[in-house]
């Protein structure tokens, strides 16, 4: 994935919250995903999938890209209806406060 033209068949943005169902165009509503992912289960990752995860099932995890100071934040799995099958995501902590302050809280609202 060196170069622009291969990302863009590897790396996908879905957003959550539908924009065919009227959810915003905008980084606040969207995950990155590889193209498999996307394809296969992107329908299945819903905000308030993510969110309850977030919420409940994250753990707390340092990634290394090898550039620089590790990326601190939080891996959240979520199972795919049907299959059962993990899909694992991960979150910098500043997404993750972003994320949740978008969310309505437990009583439904923002």
């Amino acid at each position: 994935i060196e170069w622009e033209e291969v990302r863009r068949h590897v790396v996908e943005a879905h957003h959550p919250d539908l924009v065919s169902a009227g959810g915003a165009r905008h980084a606040g509503n969207l995950i990155l995903l590889c193209k498999r992912h996307h394809d296969n289960y992107g329908r299945q990752l819903s905000r308030a999938a993510v969110t309850a995860a977030l919420r409940d099932g994250s753990k707390e995890r340092s990634i290394d890209f090898g550039e620089g100071a590790p990326i601190e934040g939080r891996q959240i799995e979520i199972g795919i209806s049907g299959t059962g099958e993990p899909v694992k995501l991960f979150f910098a902590d500043h997404h993750v406060d972003y994320w949740l302050k978008q969310a309505p809280d437990r009583s439904g609202t923002a």
